[in-house]
Order: C-alpha cells, then sequence, then structure tokens
C-alpha cells in the first residue's frame, strides 16, 4: 500500500487482503523505520575510512559531489555493475576491500541491505525456494494464475524476434498476455507523435532534460531510450488500470519482451506471495540488480531509497530492474500518478531511468523486491541485448538510425566536478588522493615481513574468526592495529621470521 504521504487513506490489510495475495504473519518494515530512514539508511564508518572514503580514486567516468563516498562507488561498480549482480553485497564489499578500496564488510559493513542474514547470503542463497514442486501444486498454481494475475508485455512492433521468445515461453507456462506496444523516440516524427498522445508529457522538454543530463554531476548518455522506456512502462500501467475495469484479477504482471521466466515460475509466483509478502505490499520487482533496503523475507527485500546519493540524482545507482513488475490492481492508478511525477522531471534526468525513479520514492510506496543474486532466480533477462541503450546512441534531433553518440560521452569522461543546483557544472577538482590503505601498503608489508599478525591469534580482531584466545585488541593508534585489524591483514596470517 501507499505509506508515508499517500494518495489515498490506509486501511487495515491485514483484515481485506486476500490470502493469497500476502501473508499476514511476514511483517513489514515499520513505518517509524521508513520515518527515520533518511539517517538510518545512512553508512556509518570509523573516522579512518569516512576521511579515506573521500580520497579514493573514483572509478573512470563516474559522476562527481562533494563529500562523494567512493568506497561504496567501487562496491557498486565492482562488486555489483561488473559482476551482473549476481554477488551479495557483503562478497561485493570483501572484494573491493581486497583491493584497500574499502574497508572489509565484518570490520565495518557498508550495509546496503539491512538483516542481510534473510535474503543477501549469496552462495549460501542457492536453491531458496525451489522445494519440490508437485503435480497437483503446479496445477493449482496455473489455475491461480489464469484467475489471478493479468500479464502484458511491452514490446516494439520492430522486436518481431522479442515477441516470437517471450510468447513461446508464456506459452509453455501456460499463460495467456496482452501485448503493449513499447514507445520508439528514436526519430523526430516519432518524438512528435509520443508528445501529440500524451506519451510524454507537452510540459516536458527532452532538450532540456539532456542538458542536465550531459553535466558531470549527472554524467549520462543519450536519454531517449531511456524516455521511451519510463513513456513504455507507464502506458503498460495506464493499460493494466483500464483493464482492471473489465476484469477482475486482482494482480498485474508486466514484463519486458527479453525476459525468460522459469519454468517453474507460476507455482513459485504463488508461494513467494503466501508465504513471504507482507500484506503491505503495493509493487514487487521479480528480479532488482544492487538492491537497497531491508530484507523481510527469504527472498524478498523492502526496497528503500539510497539516502547516501544525491536527492538531485534520484538516488541512482541501486535498484535496478524493471524486467518483471507485479502490481496490485487497487493500489496501481495512485502508484502511476506518484511515479509519473517523478519521471517527468527534467531538471533530475535519472528520475527517467523508471526502476530508479520507484525507488527514489521508495519511502513513500510499499515497493518490494527479488535480489537477482538469488539463485535460482524467477527469470533470466539480457540475451537479445538492450533497446534502450541502442536508442541512447541516437543524438537528439537526429533523424532515426543516426546512431552517433550524444554529446555526454565527452562529458562522462572528463574531469569531475562539484554539482551545482539543478545539474549545473560547478568548478572542477583535482583528482583525489590515495586512501589510508594504499598509502600504508608498504608500511604494513613490511609490518608484516618484521612482526606480523600472529598476535591476534592471542588479541582478535574486531570480526575475526576463529577470536582472540585472550580477548580482543582496542584501537591504540598503532601500525600494527591499522595494518592487521582496520586492514584486515590478519587473513595473511603471518608471522615474524625467527
Amino acid at each position: 500500500a501507499l505509506v508515508a504521504g499517500s494518495l489515498r487513506a490506509r486501511v487495515s490489510l491485514a483484515a481485506t487482503a486476500p490470502a493469497a495475495l500476502c501473508n499476514t504473519s511476514v511483517a513489514p518494515v515499520a513505518s517509524k523505520d521508513i520515518r527515520n530512514w533518511s539517517a538510518a539508511g545512512k553508512f556509518e564508518l570509523p573516522q579512518l575510512w569516512m576521511e579515506s572514503c573521500k580520497r579514493v580514486p573514483g572509478p573512470p567516468f563516474a559522476a562527481h559531489w562533494q563529500g562523494q563516498n567512493w568506497c561504496w562507488e567501487w562496491v557498486k561498480h565492482e562488486g555489483c555493475y561488473a559482476e551482473h549482480a549476481s554477488l551479495s553485497w557483503y562478497e561485493a564489499q570483501e572484494r573491493v576491500a581486497d583491493q584497500g578500496l574499502a574497508p572489509f564488510p565484518d570490520v565495518s559493513p557498508l550495509q546496503a541491505l539491512q538483516r542481510p542474514e534473510l535474503c543477501d547470503r549469496g552462495a549460501q542463497h542457492n536453491g531458496t525456494g525451489r522445494a519440490e514442486i508437485g503435480a497437483a501444486e503446479a496445477e493449482a498454481a496455473k489455475v491461480w494464475m489464469r484467475d489471478t494475475v493479468a500479464v502484458y508485455v511491452l514490446n516494439l512492433a520492430t522486436d518481431t524476434e522479442r515477441l516470437q521468445s517471450i510468447s513461446a515461453n508464456l506459452q509453455s507456462l501456460g499463460v495467456d498476455f496482452t501485448r503493449v506496444e513499447g514507445v520508439d523516440l528514436a526519430s523526430p516524427d516519432a518524438r512528435a507523435e509520443a508528445l501529440s498522445n500524451g506519451l510524454v508529457p507537452s510540459d516536458f522538454s527532452l532538450e532540456v532534460a539532456q542538458q542536465r543530463a550531459n553535466t558531470n554531476f549527472q554524467s549520462m548518455d543519450g536519454i531517449l531510450g531511456t524516455v521511451g522506456c519510463a513513456a513504455a512502462h507507464l502506458n503498460a500501467m495506464s493499460a493494466a488500470v483500464a483493464g482492471s475495469a473489465v476484469d477482475a484479477r486482482q494482480l498485474a504482471l508486466i514484463l519486458e519482451d527479453d525476459v525468460v521466466l522459469e519454468a517453474d515460475f507460476v507455482p513459485r509466483l504463488r508461494r513467494l506471495l503466501e508465504a513471504e509478502a507482507p500484506c503491505d505490499w503495493t509493487a514487487i520487482s521479480l528480479k532488482s540488480q544492487c538492491p537497497f533496503g531491508r530484507c523481510v523475507s527469504r527472498q524478498l527485500s523492502r526496497v528503500l531509497p539510497d539516502v547516501n546519493e544525491p536527492a538531485d540524482r534520484c538516488r541512482h545507482g541501486v535498484n535496478y530492474g524493471f524486467f518483471a513488475m507485479l502490481y496490485k490492481q487497487s493500489e496501481l492508478p495512485a502508484l502511476r500518478s506518484m511515479l509519473a511525477k517523478t519521471v517527468w522531471d527534467q531538471e533530475r534526468p535519472h528520475c527517467l531511468d523508471v526502476d530508479v525513479a520507484l525507488a527514489s520514492i521508495s519511502d513513500k510506496v510499499a515497493y518490494y523486491a527479488v535480489p537477482s543474486s538469488m539463485k535460482p532466480g524467477f527469470l533470466t533477462t539480457g540475451s537479445m541485448g538492450s533497446a534502450r541503450t541502442t536508442h541512447n546512441k541516437v543524438k537528439l534531433g537526429s533523424a532515426s538510425g543516426d546512431a552517433s553518440v550524444s554529446p555526454s560521452a565527452s562529458a562522462a569522461s572528463s574531469a569531475p566536478a562539484v554539482a551545482g543546483t539543478g545539474g549545473d557544472v560547478s568548478v572542477r577538482l583535482e583528482g583525489p588522493a590515495p586512501p589510508a590503505a594504499l598509502i600504508e601498503r608498504p608500511a604494513c608489508e613490511s609490518y608484516l615481513s618484521d612482526t606480523g599478525c600472529g598476535w591476534t591469534a592471542s588479541f582478535g580482531c574486531p570480526g575475526q574468526v576463529p577470536h582472540g584466545s585472550l580477548g580482543e585488541a582496542s584501537d591504540d593508534g598503532s601500525l600494527g592495529y591499522r595494518c592487521c585489524c582496520e586492514y584486515r591483514l590478519w587473513r595473511e596470517n603471518r608471522t615474524a621470521a625467527s
């Protein structure tokens, strides 16, 4: 349901929600925790790393703003984006920490998903949710799906191969669907048509949005594919709302046309709702890459905004993926209205990423997601490339088929700049200094050679396993503590030569 700032009165969902759509025993995130999220969602690091993370050399072409946490940027870039979101956040941070670009997670975690023991355990999750499904359950789930879920597929008229692929996939599962035309803005005529029929609001300026996107603070490429994707999803939501007037089904599932649903998708979806979904839910992403928020059950996280990122960038960088979106029909009109207001903000072009936009208002909307690190997942994606990426290469104002790169490609590779109001480029900064972990690495190598971290067997570092036999070491400000504990070199288990 819509939460703080809702568009309509909240009702007692425990009394009204059908049992098949949620589990009343799964507690949602408390309202007070959501109200306090602007503080609770921020990372708290030891002073050493607070300062170091501001000086870490940032990833190539990354946007920059004053006070930025570069450790967090590296965890996202190296641990999530580069790994196709297949790692848990713990695994991602550990990988970056090995390079000296972030603290180790068992010393000072960047807790992107709170309560990670529930739904963010990486390899430990293999097999979660895939208990044996008998023939009777599978058949009952097909009937449930037919009677409960209206399915819509987003597809461009030119993408016939994609339509054939998803049609075959859904047919194999016994799932009927309604095709919704995608939105292609590659040509001037197509853009004019989208404006005339209301797919893109008449008061939204593509030119202004592209200018903002070209700044170093936003650091985006072309936006035509992104705008088309947002318009298409909002249009599909409208189609689902219109369909609900003559269709009694309570849920709408909107699929992008390159997804492949797993063979047991239907019974597992029913299980997910009946066993794990809190009854306040409005929307569920069935595959969310780089999820941010709080785990509520073994396969679901409550999406919440990444308050470590600027609001003027739409809290961009996490909670990616609108591949398969499940909505409650009763909540969809209000949700679509709120999402559209967020998306069509030409001063914040990252909100044109419709998945990012919904995550940015997730403190007002009960939005849940299945982390993409979950194995097995509910679906696979990406085998046919990205139409949005292709269309983003078309320069605004060009004819269809001109794939020249947008002006922002050069802006993205320029030196970092401090963010100005509304995305304006401000004063250039010199490159950041290396973090303390890298500066002190030679000294730590010498320390390991001369003294070693063998003493941690007696006085263990915080988070060290096994624990020290005589207790835990305290931070005395020494090089030995920094090397063995802060930089976690006790793992190398070296002792001084005797």
